[in-house]
C-alpha cells in the first residue's frame, strides 16, 4: 500500500511538471524543437509512472499491458522511463545551445546598445564642443566687427564704403566733419547720398573705374561743404569682387588737400 502511495505521488508530481511545461509553452520563443522533445520526454516518463502503479495490482494481469506482466515491464522501463529520459536528453541537447545562442545574441545586443550609447554620448559631447566653439567664434567675429566699426567711426581720416553704382553708402565721422557736419546722420539728413559732389562727371568716371579696377589711387575732385563752399579732396579706393570676378563693393579713404592746392 505504501508503494502505491509513493508511486502515485511521483506520478502527480510529473503530471504537475508536465502541466507547467504546457502552460509555459507560449512563452518559449527560441529552441522550440528542443522544448518539444523535453515535453514528450516528460510525457513518456509520466506514462511509465502510471504503468508502474498498475504492477501493484495482480488482478490487472489479464489486460497484458498493465498489471505485473513482461509487457507492462517493457512499457514501464523501456518505453516510459528509458524512452522518456532519452527524449528529455535530446531535448536539452537541442534546447541548451539555442539558449546559449540567445544569451550570446543578448550579450552582443547589449554591447551594441552600450556602444551606441557611448557613441551618442561622444557625439553629444562633440556637439556641445562645437556649439561652444561656434559661440566663441561668433563672439570673436562680433568683437572684430565691433572693433572695425569703432575704427571706422573714430578714424582720423575720412572713410566711405558701399555698393558700387548704388546709393547704399556709409561715411564715418571724419568724412562728415570734413564737409562741415557734426555727424554722418546730419550729413544724410541735409543732402542725399551723392549731392555733395561738385562735379557729377567726376562721379560718373569714378563709378566706371570702380567697376573694373581693384585699386584706385589719387583720385582728385571737389566736394560741397555744408556752408556751400567747396574743398579739394583726394580719394584712394579698394574694391571687392564676387565669385564671377565682378566688382560690387568699395572702400574709400579721403583726404582734404585744399591747403595743398592753396599752397601750390
Amino acid at each position: 500500500m505504501f508503494d502505491i502511495i509513493l508511486e502515485s505521488l511521483r506520478a502527480l508530481v510529473l503530471l504537475a511538471i508536465l502541466i507547467f511545461f504546457f502552460r509555459a509553452d507560449k512563452d518559449i520563443e527560441y529552441g522550440r524543437r528542443g522544448w518539444l522533445f523535453v515535453k514528450l520526454g516528460f510525457l513518456l516518463v509520466l506514462f511509465g509512472a502510471f504503468v508502474d502503479i498498475t504492477d501493484n495490482f495482480d488482478s490487472l494481469n489479464w489486460v497484458v499491458i498493465i498489471g505485473d506482466t513482461p509487457i507492462q515491464a517493457f512499457l514501464e522501463k523501456v518505453v516510459g522511463y528509458l524512452g522518456g529520459f532519452i527524449m528529455i536528453a535530446i531535448g536539452f541537447w537541442l534546447w541548451i545551445p539555442s539558449m546559449q545562442q540567445v544569451h550570446e545574441n543578448q550579450r552582443i545586443l547589449a554591447k551594441m546598445q552600450l556602444d551606441q550609447q557611448h557613441d551618442l554620448t561622444s557625439c553629444s559631447n562633440d556637439l556641445e564642443k562645437l556649439k561652444s566653439l561656434n559661440h566663441k567664434m561668433e563672439q570673436t567675429q562680433q568683437q572684430a566687427e565691433d572693433e572695425l566699426q569703432m575704427i571706422f567711426e573714430n578714424a582720423p581720416i575720412g572713410i566711405t564704403h558701399g555698393l558700387i553704382g548704388q546709393y547704399v553708402i556709409e561715411r564715418n565721422m571724419e568724412f562728415a566733419r570734413m564737409l562741415g557736419y557734426d555727424s554722418p546722420d546730419e550729413l544724410d539728413s541735409d543732402v542725399n547720398k551723392l549731392s555733395y559732389w561738385n562735379n557729377l562727371n567726376d562721379l560718373a568716371a569714378l563709378n566706371e573705374q570702380l567697376k573694373t579696377e581693384q585699386r584706385i589711387r589719387d583720385f582728385q575732385t571737389q566736394l560741397i561743404k555744408k556752408d556751400g563752399s567747396t574743398i579739394s579732396v583726394r580719394f584712394d579706393f579698394n574694391t571687392l569682387a564676387d565669385s564671377d570676378g565682378n566688382n560690387f563693393y568699395f572702400y574709400g579713404f579721403v583726404n582734404d588737400i585744399s591747403k595743398d592746392d592753396a599752397s601750390g
